[in-house]
């Protein structure tokens, strides 16, 4: 889970709809001026005056003023944005319209209906297809726990290296002091067919996890892992080994300025998918007697996720070698 929320970085879309502005900011005014000469000499009528009475300034009504100029048919300028991927369909020609008035020129954005609504859309949300096993009880921890060691020994004789994607998720807490809630939930994702998730706030760590978790044999991968492993340390006294946190593995193999990634913002840059993180989902009670099919969808991505982008991530050469295409023995196929 993690820690701390980001802000949101600067989307493309904005930037072209901001250059369209700017086009049609400067045709309007380039009009404007040559009207300027001519208009100035007019008394305003009750119509343009855009000054009430008490003396105050207020901007127009934008939209009913658009509306009644194109019900008049008057004249406008278009800048049309560059076209984008919404929920795949395409959202193109997005008209900025800088209508003309003898009292001056003003702008409306009349975005298509597809184009409505959240632009993070145009990537395709990414969410585990294979099996998830939710274990909750102490024995059936113990049953997941073996099974994983199961396939690390199988895989052990054909690969080097055996990576988990590993996540923890823990109710959050939503008064100003209060202490943390423990970690609750464990999952934990080794390839495309199972994910197993482990209800630890009811079983508890047992003895063969938490040698799982201590064992170096295995990578244990994910986005700011040395924090979750120093919450695990302080919640339940179990030191988790041999960690690769995938932020810094991002900015070694992508170069260039040093980046504080999210999960989220990786996936999109590495695969150009979306990781939904819906709120009444992730702030939801992780301690519950039983989680839900959501929350149980939600975590299994999110340790399938980690594990997905080292395999990729692993793959890349490093910013600073020039001896691209050199891979390691015993890649797993993705």
């Amino acid at each position: 889970m993690e820690a701390d929320q980001e802000f949101p970085e600067w989307d493309p879309i904005d930037e072209a709809e901001l250059e369209a502005i700017e086009a049609s900011y400067s045709l309007s005014k380039s009009e404007s001026q040559s009207e300027f000469s001519s208009s100035k000499r007019l008394k305003a009528s009750p119509e343009t005056d855009l000054t009430p009475r008490d003396g105050r300034r207020r901007l127009p009504n934008w939209a009913t003023r658009s509306l009644q100029s194109s019900e008049a048919g008057e004249s406008s300028s278009y800048a049309v944005v560059n076209r984008r991927q919404y929920s795949g369909r395409e959202c193109s020609d997005v008209p900025i319209t800088a209508s003309s008035r003898s009292s001056g020129h003003y702008w409306n954005l009349v975005p298509p209906p597809s184009c409505r609504g959240n632009p993070k859309a145009r990537f395709p949300a990414i969410k585990f297809g294979g099996r998830i096993v939710y274990s909750k009880t102490s024995a059936e921890v113990e049953k997941a726990t073996e099974e994983i060691l199961g396939i690390i020994e199988t895989k052990r004789e054909e690969f080097d290296r055996i990576s988990l994607g590993f996540d923890m998720e823990w109710k959050p807490v939503f008064t100003r002091g209060a202490a943390q809630r423990k970690t609750a939930v464990i999952q934990i994702c080794m390839g495309t067919d199972v994910c197993h998730v482990m209800h630890i706030h009811h079983s508890g760590i047992p003895p063969v996890l938490q040698s799982l978790l201590e064992d170096n044999r295995s990578i244990k991968v994910g986005v700011c892992i040395g924090g979750d492993a120093a919450k695990l340390l302080r919640d339940y006294n179990v030191s988790t080994k041999d960690l690769e946190d995938l932020g810094h593995l991002a900015n070694v193999k992508l170069g260039g300025i040093p980046r504080t990634w999210s999960l989220a913002a990786l996936l999109e840059t590495i695969t150009s998918m979306q990781l939904d993180k819906p709120n009444r989902v992730r702030l939801g009670n992780w301690e519950a007697d039983k989680l839900s099919s959501d929350q149980l969808m939600y975590a299994a991505t999110d340790a399938y996720v980690s594990w997905r982008l080292y395999e990729v991530l692993r793959r890349f050469p490093d910013a600073n070698n020039t001896k691209a295409g050199e891979t390691e023995k015993g890649d797993l196929p993705l």
